[in-house]
């Protein structure tokens, strides 16, 4: 089990850290103008390690409450937003 649940962990973090790189790819033809994309994996993957895929399967309480957005959080998705292409 311990060997399928790494190769799993492995697996999940090789998707997201791709499905970046592809993301930044297809902006990088559509706009050949820009000089950099940045893309990030920072998926340790460890979260899986309290589930039953690794053998322990933890119950977490997760309380009801809102999540409010700051004043500058909300400045700065207002002014960076319009920007933002959505890639399908």
């Amino acid at each position: 089990m311990k060997r399928i649940a790494k190769l799993t962990i492995a697996s999940a973090v090789a998707l997201i850290g791709t499905a970046g790189v592809a993301a930044a790819l297809k902006l990088a033809r559509r706009h050949p103008d820009l000089s950099a994309i940045v893309t990030m994996a920072n998926d340790t993957g460890q979260r899986y390690f309290t589930t039953a895929l690794c053998g322990e399967d933890k119950h977490v309480e997760v309380p009801e409450r809102e999540h409010p957005m700051d004043p500058r959080t909300r400045r700065e998705l207002d002014r960076y937003q319009p920007k933002w292409e959505i890639l399908t």
